[in-house]
């Protein structure tokens, strides 16, 4: 994620907790790379003055050590001899480090494997409560279910595909998660899942979808593929059942959707 999405991602929710705003924004700094306070202060505190928000650099500090407790973030603390000091903050550092003594960084930060697990189940919500929000608002499960299973298989994880049964898997996460009101099948029809085959095809067509069918695979081959390249729940047994085509959102397909949340489109 980059630093500018993760910030209009805040933005668009701002009843997000600081904690939360603190992984987002160490989620987009590189694997190779720390982050400073100031880099969390410049990017969560509108105006930033060092000398005016004590307050708020402190409140982000305290978070920033429970964010450790958890094993969330990690530390190191920079090189003492200046030299050094002055390499490492511009080799391996995004945001400042302070020098001076008053306010001089002791430690850099760094989000852990466990601390990117965390992040990805909060942006997947995220995510999920954008689209199901601007389904609802749009109503269109009603006038264009179309569209709508579009932006809910653009959820996917990146370069994964999916079968059908990842847009149920969906609409019952956002249900659970009070995105979508309990009744919204009756909206969706009974069919609904048959139709989105035919829906991605055309969709496909246009250059929005990429479709794969693994019909003529073995079931070891089938297997191999769902391993490597399949997220979400799809059907192996019985043989007559199996899922036969698999989809993602193509390229072209991921600025469609921006342009549709944006109301470009």
């Amino acid at each position: 994620m980059y630093l500018s999405d993760a910030i209009g991602l805040i933005k668009r929710n701002p009843k997000i907790g600081k904690a939360t705003q603190i992984l987002i924004l160490a989620h987009t700094v590189s694997k190779e790379k720390f982050f400073s306070l100031d880099f969390l202060c410049e990017n969560m505190i509108a105006g930033y003055n060092p000398d005016l928000h004590k307050k708020e650099r402190g409140s982000i500090v305290s978070i920033i050590n429970i964010l450790e407790g958890k094993k969330l973030l990690a530390n190191e603390a920079p090189p003492f001899e200046p030299a050094e000091r002055l390499k490492f903050a511009q080799d391996k550092v995004e945001g400042d480090v302070i020098n001076d003594s008053a306010r001089k960084t002791k430690f850099v930060f760094k989000i852990t494997q466990l601390g990117l697990a965390e992040v990805e189940k909060i942006l997947s919500s995220l995510k999920l409560k954008t689209i199901a929000k601007f389904i609802l608002e749009n109503n269109l499960f009603r006038k264009n279910k179309r569209r709508a299973f579009f932006l809910l298989l653009s959820l996917a994880p990146h370069g994964k595909y999916v079968s059908r049964l990842f847009i149920q898997d969906k609409i019952e996460e956002a249900i659970l998660s009070d995105f979508f009101p309990k009744d919204i099948y009756v909206l969706l029809g009974d069919k609904f899942l048959e139709n989105i085959r035919t829906d991605f095809y055309q969709l496909a067509g246009d250059g929005f979808v990429e479709r794969i069918d693994v019909s003529q695979r073995s079931l070891d081959s089938f297997k191999r593929f769902c391993k490597a390249d399949v997220a979400g729940s799809y059907i192996i047994f019985p043989r007559i059942r199996r899922t036969q085509i698999f989809h993602r959102v193509s390229c072209k397909g991921k600025k469609r959707v921006k342009d549709i949340l944006s109301g470009k489109v």
